[in-house]
């Protein structure tokens, strides 16, 4: 859940006392307890005020992406008009040479700083249902 909607930091849960059969307090329902602590003791979540996320994002704009590393990249990929998750994948492409393509978010690969010598440029395709619908291309800029 945390990389599929990386803008979700927090859930913040209120109970309440209902009178009827289908009360949502967690005090009286052990396994929604027990699942809502599951969600809330996973590091990304901001456990209190003033804290931060442990992970970053960074936006790679089409003024290029600096290289002096291995990395990992991850693209958050949506289009609403797509029913079932699997219909959308990623595909990266560097000088005109397919990558990978990847059908499960958050759409990671790594790169090893090898990989990346003497290329010039990084093509990242979203398709839904087997149409490009959107392409970014980044240029490389090694140290």
């Amino acid at each position: 859940m945390f990389y599929k909607y990386p803008q979700i930091k927090a859930i913040n849960y209120f109970n309440n006392s209902l009178p009827w059969e289908n009360s949502f307090a967690l005090y009286d329902n052990d396994i929604l307890l027990e699942t809502y602590n599951a969600l809330v003791s996973d590091e990304l979540f901001i456990k209190e005020y003033g804290q931060t996320a442990p992970i970053g994002y960074k936006n790679i704009t089409n003024g290029g992406i600096e290289l002096g590393s291995d990395i990992e990249l991850s693209v958050s990929a949506y289009y609403p008009y797509a029913n079932n998750v699997n219909e959308i994948s990623v595909k990266y492409w560097l000088d005109d040479m397919l990558l990978s393509e990847v059908t499960q978010s958050p759409y990671t690969i790594n790169l090893a700083q090898d990989e990346l010598a003497g290329k010039l440029e990084l093509k990242v395709e979203m398709i839904v249902n087997g149409e490009i619908k959107q392409t970014q291309t980044i240029n490389l800029m090694h140290n």
